[in-house]
């Protein structure tokens, strides 16, 4: 029987291959660009001709295995079956390749692009190829199983798979398989589940029964400081959340402290939930307990309950109380409490600890310890009752820096001490304006007011810097206690700024002037207008026209254009001086001589022009930041004139005067 079921097998296998032969194909060819095998040393290979080979990764899925080429004339340089694709090493220039199987036969390839040299390529195998191969297959299939809880432990066959989320995924033959599904506080179940088919997943879903309750504690609010043990174990406090407990009797201990304690057994079902309301007995007194003194330290049973005076409720039957405090030895005594009842008692006092000090001093001083009582001026301090620890010694004298001593005292010892006193002088350093920072010997100590103590007769660096003024810098020393205070020089004057002049010139040319200038980190450039109000006696000039007339009348008055550059110095940082403002100027002037009439030919006022150098010597007083007052002598000196300026001159010292002469300038200045 066996031998014929074989044979029937056999005979409807083979259709099934011979019809896989003729669907064997290529569904995909391309360049892989990112692909850099056929470069790399370690998986290249070089063709006759010491070319690189181009790589063509054959893949399929599912992976054939056993697959041969063939690329005609130009040989294939190798073949390298890896885990999931074949690799077929070829020569540039291939145009077909031959592609053959064991069981699925040959298939010829056109390829659609130039191979070229160290590239690598990518060809894809699909067909009814995988229909066969999944049909003979398909004795598995995957197991799809959601079990709830989450966390439940999954066993199938024996074996425990892991649940993410929830969700176990595994793959089993055909057949039937057992599993087992448990979780802590659950009803296990268990079963078989058969696994026959070859398309479709088989998914299973597990939802394990509850088998617990909830203990709910309907007087919560009276538990507070309550512990809570369940089947003599510790378990939590006790709030308004219902407590998840497994299903059945349970032992439940409640312990508050002065309370008896509480025991009960409680029933819990299967998702219910139980509630009781514990009463709990006081038993306990209050202990009314007074020190020593209001630092000693009350511990009851090695828990500090206060300093100086305590009332506690404690519970009944005896307990422990220490008295502990800095300095001293500790003294334990034993108290019984009884129920309902109030125990007053005051506590035993710590025995003090002494040692002692011996502090000698070059001045006659005054001594402090911890911030008590001083003592009389003395140059030897000695105490033999000072309390052991960690003590501070502050040495005083007026006119001298006050020396403070960290010293720590032992029991029984006595802690030996010199000091050298240093005679200081107490200074308060202040300025005009406040808030300047302040430096002592180039290190800043803060903003002004600022007192501290200074070694007499020792010489300081002082120095004082403040914004919008001059800094201030010094040496000085100190033999007593002072108030140092400094008017700082305010700056009217920044390194970069414009400015806008109005004034009137008099001198050899008298004229109302407008000038606007710039300074940058000192240096000056000024561009300014003159106009002479005055104009000159009647001229009688020649005209320049057919007009038939001997001359003509004239009155000319002058427009002067001038131009300076120069360098600013501010006089000095002291009051007063750091108002000045000196700038040494050079430039140049050209004046238009224009007349009340126009020139018929030229249609224009313009008679002439004179070209001057000027020097000038320019003074600014600050009345306050951004308006100043200017006076400027200068003098003026012809370089060019024109030919009627030579003549028109000589008639008039005023013409003169406009290009030739002293001058004086007072002006209003703004600046910002």
């Amino acid at each position: 029987m066996r031998k014929h079921l074989s044979l029937l097998l056999i005979a409807l296998v083979l259709p099934l291959f011979t019809w896989a032969q003729e669907k064997l194909s290529v569904s995909d060819f391309y360049c892989n660009e990112k692909g850099m095998e056929a470069m790399l040393a370690e998986t290249q290979k070089l063709d006759p001709n010491g070319q690189k080979c181009a790589i063509i990764k054959v893949v399929s899925t599912p992976p054939l295995k056993g697959l041969a080429f063939d690329t005609g004339q130009l040989q294939v340089m190798g073949v390298v079956e890896k885990t999931a694709e074949t690799w077929v090493y070829v020569q540039k220039g291939i145009k077909k390749i031959q592609i053959q199987h064991p069981q699925l036969g040959i298939t010829e390839y056109q390829i659609p692009m130039s191979i070229k040299a160290g590239r690598t390529y990518t060809m894809k195998l699909t067909g009814d190829m995988v229909q066969t191969l999944t049909f003979n297959d398909s004795k598995s299939q995957e197991l799809v199983m959601n079990v709830s809880p989450s966390d439940a432990e999954v066993i199938i066959n024996g074996t425990v798979e892991t649940a993410q989320y929830g969700v176990v995924r595994k793959r089993l033959s055909f057949g039937t398989h057992r599993y087992i599904v448990r979780a802590k506080d659950y009803y296990e179940q268990q079963g078989t589940i058969t696994i026959n088919d070859p398309k479709m997943p088989q998914e299973l879903s597990i939802n394990l029964k509850s088998k617990f309750g909830w203990l709910r504690f309907d007087n919560y609010y009276a538990m507070t400081d309550a512990k809570l043990y369940i089947d003599f174990k510790y378990y939590s406090g006790i709030t308004d959340e219902a407590i998840r407990i497994g299903s059945g009797r349970h032992a439940i201990r409640i312990v508050k402290p002065l309370y008896e304690t509480y025991e009960e057994e409680v029933d819990i079902t299967d998702n219910d939930t139980t509630a009781v309301s514990p009463e709990l007995v006081g038993n306990y007194g209050t202990a009314s307990l007074t020190a020593s003194s209001p630092e000693t330290e009350i511990w009851i049973d090695n828990e500090l309950r206060g300093k100086g005076k305590v009332d506690v409720d404690l519970g009944v039957g005896r307990h422990e109380v220490m008295c502990r405090r800095k300095s001293h030895r500790c003294v334990t005594q034993e108290i019984t409490i009884s129920k309902d009842n109030m125990l007053t008692a005051n506590l035993l006092a710590p025995e003090p600890i002494y040692g002692s000090i011996d502090i000698k001093s070059s001045e006659q001083a005054r001594f402090t310890i911890d911030d008590g009582d001083r003592s009389d001026p003395t140059s030897e301090f000695r105490s033999d009752k000072v309390l052991i620890g960690a003590h501070k010694v502050e040495v005083q004298k007026k006119g001298f820096k006050t020396e403070t001593l960290y010293i720590d005292v032992e029991e029984g010892k006595t802690v030996e001490k010199s000091v050298n006193m240093l005679a200081i002088a107490t200074v308060t350093f202040d300025s005009n304006p406040q808030g300047a920072d302040f430096y002592i010997n180039g290190e800043r100590m803060s903003a002004t007011p600022y007192t501290t103590d200074l070694k007499s007769g020792e010489s300081y660096r002082i120095g004082f810097l403040a914004p919008g003024y001059y800094p201030w810098n010094g040496t000085r020393s100190f033999n007593k206690d002072e108030v140092f205070n400094k008017n700082l020089a305010k700056k009217f004057y920044q390194k970069n700024r414009y400015y806008f002049d109005l004034g009137y010139q008099v001198g050899a040319f008298n004229a109302p002037y407008a000038a606007m200038g710039f300074y940058a980190s000192g240096f000056n450039g000024e561009f300014g207008v003159k106009y002479g109000l005055k104009k000159s006696d009647v001229m009688y000039f020649i005209p320049n026209d057919n007009s038939g007339n001997d001359y003509e009348e004239k009155r000319v008055q002058p427009l002067c254009f001038e131009g300076k550059i120069g360098y600013g110095i501010v006089l000095g940082h002291e009051k007063f001086v750091n108002r000045l403002l000196l700038t040494p100027q050079v430039g140049v002037s050209y004046t238009s001589v224009l007349s009340d009439k126009k020139d018929v030919s030229s249609d224009s006022k313009v008679v002439t022009y004179a070209l001057s150098g000027v020097a000038a010597l320019r003074l600014q007083f600050a009345i306050c930041r951004g308006v100043a007052i200017s006076v400027t002598p200068s003098y003026s000196y012809p370089i060019k004139k024109g030919i009627l300026y030579e003549q028109m001159e000589k008639l008039s010292d005023d013409i003169k005067g406009w290009s030739t002469g002293m001058n004086f300038s007072a002006s209003l200045n703004f600046y910002f």
